[in-house]
């Protein structure tokens, strides 16, 4: 019995007080045990506030603000959904109006994209779906999602319509 006490249970006591000290004084990581035992406040870590996209654009004629700032679309020719046998074009350009020119750096490497979702969205429209002022809105609301899914919160502002000609 002395000798499982000397050989077994004295080095588990020395080793469980060691880690136990080495955790105290901060050598190694405690997972917990300074804030068990009082020594510390536990950490609270705050979240920051996630800015709230609306799921439709502002108005078209709402007043930005002094830094907004534009970037112009080139022309883009977008074949729609026909039922019959002659294709229907459509001639769009847009005006993306963005909070501020830092966000005219974080939206360049995403043009192609933004391009590219435009590009797919209008092509799954079809010419009664665009014509009207309900297509105009339908247009832009559709856009609007695609943009915000793309960009951080905060980078668009608003989109305009250019230019929209069926053909």
């Amino acid at each position: 019995m002395k000798k499982l006490l000397i050989f077994i249970l004295l080095p588990l006591v020395l080793i469980l007080g060691a880690g136990i000290g080495a955790a105290i004084v901060g050598i190694v990581p405690d997972f917990g045990l300074r804030v068990l035992l009082g020594l510390e406040d536990p950490v609270v870590v705050e979240k920051p506030p996630v800015p709230v996209v609306p799921s439709v654009p502002p108005p078209p004629m709402t007043p930005g603000g002094k830094e907004h700032a534009f970037v112009k679309t080139t022309d883009m020719v977008v074949t729609l959904r026909s039922s019959s046998d002659v294709p229907v074009t459509a001639l769009f350009q847009f005006s993306l109006e963005i909070t501020d020119n830092a966000a005219r750096a974080r939206i360049g490497p995403l043009t192609p994209y933004i391009r590219d979702a435009m590009n797919i969205y209008l092509s799954t429209l079809s010419a009664t779906d665009i014509s009207g002022v309900q297509g105009y809105h339908r247009v832009r609301n559709g856009l609007w999602k695609k943009l915000t899914a793309l960009a951080e919160p905060g980078t668009f502002a608003n989109i305009h319509i250019l230019k929209m000609t069926l053909r």
